[in-house]
């Protein structure tokens, strides 16, 4: 304090916040496993791999999407070429995404033939690379859109790149 006397009770405030900084802290994480014992919670450690999480996943938002489009753009699929060109790509989506699930539950030849796949997609992702360089010295396009279309080229290729690995 400005007289020079001690600020009162300031042992016992150290003291309380010691103590109540053991009980959050340490008190607490020690008696965490007892609780978790004693609550009986289980661990759901019983999930497919992640590839096939992945896949099956993806599978069944394309079914859901294309079930939806079935339902209630019927008229739109057969009117509108757009609608028509997007139903046969969820078409030819699910069967992908069905033949990669099969891939990654079997063994053997499947995943040699997803192993290549992956390959001839990587290949052609670097081709269509090489295409924006050259695009981007011709100056026809505009870099942002070039940039776009390059960052989504790097998505494609991270999640091949994620698959593998």
């Amino acid at each position: 304090m400005e007289n020079g006397t001690a600020f009162p009770y300031r042992d016992l405030i150290l003291f309380i916040t010691f103590i109540v900084i053991l009980v959050t802290l340490v008190f607490q994480g020690l008696t965490l496993p007892l609780v978790i014992k004693w609550v009986n919670i289980k661990d759901s450690g019983d999930f497919l791999p992640i590839e096939e999480q992945d896949a099956a996943i993806h599978l069944r938002m394309k079914h859901a999407a294309l079930k939806r489009l079935n339902t209630k753009y019927q008229k739109e699929i057969s009117n509108n070429e757009l609608v028509g060109f997007l139903m046969n790509q969820l078409e030819n989506d699910i069967a992908i995404a069905g033949q990669r699930l099969e891939c990654l539950e079997c063994e053997g030849m499947k995943k040699e033939e997803l192993e290549l796949y992956n390959l001839v997609l990587l290949d052609l992702y670097n081709v269509q690379r090489k295409e924006l360089f050259v695009l981007r010295h011709e100056k026809t396009f505009s870099d942002e859109e070039l940039r776009k279309i390059e960052s989504e080229l790097d998505f494609d290729e991270a999640k091949i790149n994620l698959n593998r690995h």
